[in-house]
């Protein structure tokens, strides 16, 4: 466990809510950590000297706190994620996302059906351009002389 954690035990155990199991874990780890020795001695002479002196507090001090607590209240933001809306508001705005994507998915739908049918009238084409250009009849170049070409065409 790291010191941190053993702080906070040590914390509980001197305001005595530490179940006792704990206890004998704690003093263990103290008993290792100078850091964690160092820190009941701070928290044991702060709750000491808490007990043994009376505070004395102005009447104000109440007043101003409360103001203050008050003009916080007032300053907070409205985060919509963190707004309780009744059930029915998150019920509707569920339909209506669901509603949305089922909208979405049949254009998707749509979209997908319109390429096939282009790919098809594409590969159709292809196949009349392949037609076309394989009914012209064979023709040989060859030169008879250096400066001369001749073509036959096999028909």
């Amino acid at each position: 466990m790291k010191c941190e954690e053993i702080q906070g035990m040590i914390s509980q155990f001197n305001d005595g809510s530490l179940d006792t199991e704990k206890e004998a874990f704690i003093f263990t780890h103290m008993s290792e950590c100078p850091e964690c020795r160092a820190f009941l001695r701070s928290i044991n002479l702060l709750s000491f000297s808490a007990q043994t002196e009376d505070f004395y507090f102005p009447a104000e001090l109440d007043e101003k706190i409360i103001s203050r607590t008050e003009k916080r209240k007032e300053k907070k933001h409205i985060n919509i994620f963190t707004v309780k809306y009744p059930a029915y508001v998150s019920f509707s705005f569920g339909a209506i996302v669901i509603l949305l994507l089922v909208l979405l998915f049949k254009s998707t739908l749509e979209y997908k059906q319109e390429l096939h049918e282009a790919m098809e009238n594409m590969q159709q084409q292809n196949k009349q351009i392949q037609m076309i250009l394989n009914s012209y009849p064979e023709i040989q170049v060859y030169p008879k002389q250096a400066n001369e070409i001749m073509v036959n065409t096999k028909l």
